[in-house]
C-alpha cells in the first residue's frame, strides 16, 4: 500500500503533463491553421477534447496560451538546430562559414516549417496588438537569445580571424541580417506567387543566393 501511495504523485504528474501537452498541441495546430485572434479558448477545448475549466485549469488566458505556443515551437527549432552547431567540424571552421552554416537554416524553415513561420508571423501582430507583460516573454525571449548568441559568437570569430569585415557592432549585424533573412523567408513560404513574375524563381533558389550575396558582402577577401 505505501508503494502504490508514492506512486500516485508520480502518476498524477504525469497525466498533468499530458494534458498539458494535449491542449498545447490543440493550441498549436488551430492558432496556426486559423488564427490567434480567430481562434476560441472554447474551440481548443472542444479540439482536445477537455472541458473548457480544465482548459482554463491550465491555461487562464489565451495570451498565456499563445506565448506558451510560441515557446513550443522554438524549441522544436531549438532542438534540432543547436546541435549542429556542437560538432567539431562547425567549431573548428572560420566565422564566415559558421555564419554561413546558421544562414542555412533558413531555406529549411522555408521548406519544411512552414506552420512554424505562418504562427510566428500572426504571433507577431498578436503581441503588438494585446500587448502581455514583460514577464510573460521572458522565456520566449531567452530561447531566441539563445539563437541569436550563437550568431554573434560566430560573427565576432569571424571579426577576429579576419574572415568577416570588422565594420560595425556584432549584434546590430546579427539583427539587420536575420531580421532580412526571416522577413523574406515568411514572404516566399506564406504569401506564394501573387503576381506571375513571383514564380520566375524558385523560393529556395531564392533564399540560397541572398544568403551567397549576404556572406559574400561580408567576407574580408581572407576567407
Amino acid at each position: 500500500m505505501k508503494e502504490q501511495s508514492e506512486k500516485k504523485p508520480g502518476v498524477r504528474q504525469a497525466s498533468m503533463e499530458q494534458k498539458r501537452n494535449t491542449i498545447l498541441k490543440s493550441a498549436c495546430c488551430l492558432f496556426t491553421q486559423n488564427g490567434i485572434d480567430a481562434t476560441s479558448m472554447e474551440d481548443i477545448s472542444t479540439h482536445a477534447g477537455i472541458g473548457s475549466a480544465t482548459l482554463y485549469r491550465y491555461y487562464p488566458t489565451k495570451q498565456l496560451l499563445a506565448c506558451a505556443c510560441a515557446l513550443s515551437y522554438w524549441q522544436e527549432l531549438q532542438e534540432q538546430s543547436l546541435p549542429l552547431f556542437e560538432t567539431s567540424a562547425y567549431q573548428q571552421s572560420s566565422g564566415l562559414c559558421q555564419l554561413a552554416r546558421i544562414l542555412d537554416l533558413f531555406p529549411v524553415l522555408y521548406e519544411q516549417h512552414r506552420g512554424f513561420l505562418s504562427f510566428l508571423m500572426d504571433f507577431d501582430c498578436f503581441l503588438k496588438s494585446s500587448s502581455p507583460p514583460a514577464t510573460l516573454l521572458a522565456d520566449y525571449e531567452g530561447l531566441i537569445f539563445s539563437l541569436k548568441d550563437v550568431a554573434v559568437s560566430a560573427i565576432l570569430h569571424g571579426m577576429e580571424d579576419g574572415t568577416i569585415r570588422s565594420s560595425g557592432n556584432a549584434e546590430e549585424l546579427y539583427f539587420t541580417i536575420f531580421h532580412c533573412m526571416l522577413s523574406t523567408t515568411q514572404k516566399l513560404a506564406l504569401q506564394g506567387n501573387l503576381l506571375p513574375m513571383d514564380g520566375l524563381v524558385d523560393g529556395k533558389r531564392q533564399l540560397t543566393l541572398l544568403i551567397t550575396t549576404l556572406i559574400n558582402g561580408l567576407k574580408n577577401g581572407k576567407e
